[in-house]
């Protein structure tokens, strides 16, 4: 199964309210099967434009490394308009 999380980087999710968002993510992509072959994730921060902070991959590490980096990506990374 594929699975992208997309995370809302709104003005609105400040504080708490990202800090939640982030612990949801976590805790889903926690449940996936991570190993090649199975499920893989992605990441997506939106607000305008969206952000493709990480591709597609069965890396459980780099899914939950790119949940912390929501909204600070590198250019490398940005994929306006990405769904």
């Amino acid at each position: 199964m594929d699975v992208v999380l997309a995370i809302d980087m709104s003005s609105s999710m400040s504080g708490e309210n990202l800090a939640a968002a982030r612990r949801a993510a976590s805790t889903f992509a926690n449940l996936l099967d991570l190993r090649a072959g199975r499920d893989r994730a992605a990441v997506v921060g939106f607000n305008n434009p969206a952000l493709l902070a990480q591709p597609l991959t069965f890396n459980r590490v780099a899914v939950q490394a790119s949940r912390c980096r929501t909204g600070d990506a590198g250019p490398d990374h940005r994929r306006p308009g990405a769904r």
